[in-house]
């Protein structure tokens, strides 16, 4: 913690309190705040049937979701987060006026060839075209970012290994 650039003595703080400056304030003065906020990975409820064998990323208070428009090749939906790739927080300037994204080694495990439209298949024609994954680098967004930089699928919840 920091008053205009003046760096601070460390203090106690115990969870759930309020932590207190004492000082004469002056108009213009500038508190910076370094908050640990390390991204980990969020399961749902066994019942929740729809994100189970799912994560879903978050920093601190944020939930994070990956869009369309960071991933030009294959789609989000299709993306598989290891269990064991790090979660790397990069500061974005560049990107919706600066926002902090999560980056990740992931795949994507593309639709099994010969779907061109069908809603449905034969199990047996499932078992003769096995997909096939490719490397990405995934980028998450902060949730409340979605959708600002056009159409395109989106996706919170991601297949684990």
């Amino acid at each position: 913690m920091s008053i205009n650039g003046e760096q601070l003595p460390a203090a106690e703080a115990a969870s759930g309190q309020y932590g207190t400056i004492r000082r004469t304030w002056l108009p213009g003065d500038t508190l910076s705040l370094n908050l640990p906020m390390p991204p980990v990975r969020v399961a749902g409820h066994p019942y929740a049937a729809e994100n189970w064998g799912r994560v879903a990323l978050r920093r601190g208070p944020l939930l994070y979701c990956v869009e369309a428009a960071d991933h030009p090749v294959g789609d989000v939906r299709d993306f598989v987060l290891p269990d064991d790739s790090p979660i790397v927080p990069a500061f974005r300037p560049d990107l919706l006026d600066g926002i902090e994204v999560l980056n990740a080694d992931a795949e994507v495990e593309s639709p099994a060839p010969g779907w061109d439209g069908a809603l449905y298949r034969s199990l047996e024609s499932l078992e003769r075209d096995r997909a096939g994954r490719s490397s990405v680098t995934l980028t998450a967004i902060p949730y409340y970012a979605w959708a600002n930089r056009g159409a395109g699928p989106m996706a919170v919840w991601l297949r684990r290994e």
